[in-house]
């Protein structure tokens, strides 16, 4: 008898089987498909996450911390003393501080800074960084004309000096300044909060630090001028404070140790 070795085949599909099969290929094959649909979609997800802007970023507008270009200078040379944009009368205040007992200013000292009488001038030294320091005048003006002979004999470039005006109290006024490096600026504290007004700008009419610079202010309703040296450096509008007194002030930024030296304060009043 001859014996064959064979693999054994499988034994034959019922039809009950092969339907119950092809539903398990069809159902593993939708799984598999929606697998790869989800993975898909996770993908584009991915994708069109990575397309969407970026959030808003809100920008909360505070005073420069220390003098940066902004803009180009746009000064107009004027005569040695600028042209009015408005009429103004005879001197309400004139300050030459060789009289320190007559002086509409006062000397005293905090710890943060010093208000002293020195050589026919005044000088206000800040110690700390990221300070302003003020004297003000004991008047109160509306309108007029304000100037102030503005040295800067020590301290980082960037320290600021100049006038106060429509000064209401520590929390309110106008301050117009400049810088060690020649730039200019225009601001207004309201409730304790800057507003920039003439943002820092540089100007070839500011001479450097050790220089003497002759500031004005010009000041009519609502209306601002400001000038260096007989230049018109720029106008401004803001109709928050009508009147107040005015101050001659210095502001340090990242460094202190900053000395300024103040001369022959003028203030023309309204014709």
């Amino acid at each position: 008898m001859d014996v064959h070795n064979k693999q054994p085949s499988a034994p034959p599909d019922r039809p009950r089987d092969r339907q119950r099969r092809t539903m398990r290929l069809l159902l593993g094959s939708v799984i598999v498909l929606s697998l790869v649909v989800v993975a898909l979609l996770g993908v584009a997800g991915v994708l069109l996450a990575r397309k969407q802007p970026p959030p808003v970023q809100v920008i909360v507008l505070t005073p420069t911390p220390q003098p940066a270009p902004t803009r180009t200078p746009t000064a107009t040379t004027v005569p040695d003393t600028p042209t009015p944009a408005f009429t103004f009368g005879a001197a309400r205040l004139a300050d030459s501080f060789d009289q320190p007992d007559r002086s509409h200013f006062r000397a005293g000292s905090n710890a943060n800074a010093q208000y002293r009488f020195e050589g026919g001038a005044y000088t206000i030294s800040i110690t700390n960084p990221n300070y302003i320091a003020w004297s003000p005048a004991r008047d109160t003006f509306t309108d007029g004309a304000i100037e102030a002979d503005v040295t800067l004999r020590q301290g980082p470039s960037e320290t600021a000096a100049g006038i106060v005006f429509r000064y209401q109290d520590a929390q309110n006024f106008y301050f117009f300044g400049i810088s060690g490096d020649g730039y200019y600026m225009l601001a207004m504290l309201q409730n304790g909060k800057w507003t920039p007004m003439l943002d820092w700008t540089i100007s070839p009419a500011i001479r450097g630090e050790g220089q003497r610079n002759r500031l004005r202010v010009e000041v009519a309703g609502s209306r601002f001028r400001v000038a260096v040296n007989g230049t018109l450096l720029d106008e401004s509008r803001d109709a928050t404070f009508n009147q107040g007194g005015i101050a001659l002030a210095v502001n340090t930024f990242d460094h202190g140790n900053a000395i300024a030296v103040f001369d022959n304060v003028v203030v023309y009043g309204p014709q």
